[in-house]
């Protein structure tokens, strides 16, 4: 009796043949309608849910525990054990039998297996913004996490997209460094994974490539683990990973964002920014690298009073423009005495693409990050112009660019939907 009445559980005919290994405990509930039972039927339920559970879930007997409660109208069997493998994807359907006089109820919640991230590229600075402005742009990274525990080594690649041949594909892997990180900030040993990415945010040209590696590592982590984090949570530890949270911040929550960090408690505010819907972000990216480790050193360590008045100056007139849209505002808003005036000199033909730029109609043109892709705000009738003005500008001087007009992604990183 109580193996066919487990059996309406589990309404499959077949138990798949590939399994989806899933490490949770799964509680069974099975509620007699009457205050006593006797020890031979216990072991009978007891057997029985055993041996229906064994067809389509791989357990391990021994590591079952069994419980009796009773109240004034039931005594319920609670029984409980670790899911080694589900042979079949089916959902588990409770039910609640009067038929037999005994009710039944399944609680599990299976951990994912694997999980797919999508991280948005990212600007950061927007001219005098440095170390704490950054928007999340329309072009994304993709990781794949697979959890394989027959894998023999902890991680394997595939890379897809272009520059894929460029990434690292062992444990040094930036993306599976963050991946491991969060699981060590839990205390928890981290699985055997496959780990699929696909490229679409160019790598090493200032368009925040590190950032989703950090960003998605941590958020398929996450997931994998049934999501223990929140947001802000994942944000600290993505910025104590980056280092600054210009990239990771918008990376991780979209739109447009400011970060700040708090001299009270040492954590990190981000405030959501305005971006006027007029504004388009053209980039122009070149076809050689620049470091961010090489574009930090060439900044001065100390500055002048001035430069320092200079760049908070714009930075709250650039907070204003992206708001409103004035075109003046951002002219004079993007420009910036800390950074540009150091880093612009590795990268080649600089002055004139802003030449181009600002001639066919961009109000402002400034490095995306570290460089070398140049950004320039412009609107959407004067877009076109000016990115084949950037390109061109480019090719004179010897260099292949590509020109891309963006958006602003509003999402942050997300996970793909099946």
């Amino acid at each position: 009796m109580i193996s066919q009445l487990l059996e309406r559980i589990f309404p499959w005919t077949q138990p798949s043949k590939t399994g989806t290994e899933a490490k949770q405990r799964l509680k069974l509930i099975i509620a007699h309608d009457r205050t006593s039972l006797t020890p031979e039927i216990v072991e009978m339920m007891r057997k029985g849910i055993l041996e229906v559970m064994e067809k389509y879930v791989e357990i391990d007997p021994s590591e079952t525990e069994f419980s009796l409660h009773s109240d004034e109208r039931t005594t319920a069997l609670t029984a409980s054990f670790p899911i080694r493998r589900l042979k079949s994807k089916e959902q588990v359907i409770p039910i609640d039998s009067e038929e037999y006089g005994i009710g039944l109820s399944l609680e599990t919640t299976v951990k994912p297996q694997e999980i797919t991230v999508i991280v948005p590229g990212t600007t950061a600075n927007l001219g005098p913004g440095f170390d704490c402005l950054g928007a999340a742009l329309s072009l994304s990274n993709k990781f794949k996490f697979e959890i394989i525990p027959e894998q023999e080594t902890p991680v394997t690649f595939v890379v897809k997209g272009k520059d894929a041949e460029t990434v690292t594909t062992d444990s040094s892997n930036l993306a599976y460094r963050a991946f491991v990180r969060l699981y060590e900030h839990l205390q928890q040993t981290p699985p055997n994974v496959k780990m699929e990415i696909e490229l679409g945010v160019p790598l090493a040209r200032g368009l925040g490539s590190s950032a989703t590696a950090i960003v998605g590592g941590l958020m398929g982590a996450n997931a994998l683990v049934d999501t223990p984090l929140s947001l802000p949570e994942i944000m600290e530890i993505a910025i104590a990973l980056e280092g600054h949270p210009d990239n990771v911040v918008p990376a991780l929550l979209g739109g447009c964002r400011l970060a700040v960090q708090s001299s009270q408690n040492k954590s990190n505010l981000e405030v959501p920014l305005f971006w006027h819907p007029d504004i388009v972000p053209v980039v122009a990216i070149p076809d050689f690298e620049l470091s961010t480790e090489s574009a930090r050193k060439v900044i001065p360590k100390e500055f002048s009073r001035g430069d320092a008045i200079f760049n908070i100056s714009r930075l709250g007139l650039l907070l204003k423009g992206l708001e409103t849209g004035n075109k003046d505002w951002l002219q004079e808003a993007m420009m910036d005495k800390i950074h540009q005036p150091y880093r612009q000199k590795l990268i080649k033909g600089y002055e004139e693409v802003k030449f181009a730029a600002m001639k066919a109609g961009a109000y402002g043109m400034v490095i995306s990050g570290a460089g070398p892709t140049l950004l320039a705000l412009t609107d959407a009738t004067q877009a076109e112009s000016v990115a084949t003005a950037m390109k061109s500008a480019w090719e004179e001087v010897g260099v292949k660019a590509e020109t891309l007009l963006l958006s602003l992604d509003q999402q942050g990183a997300r996970y793909e939907e099946n």
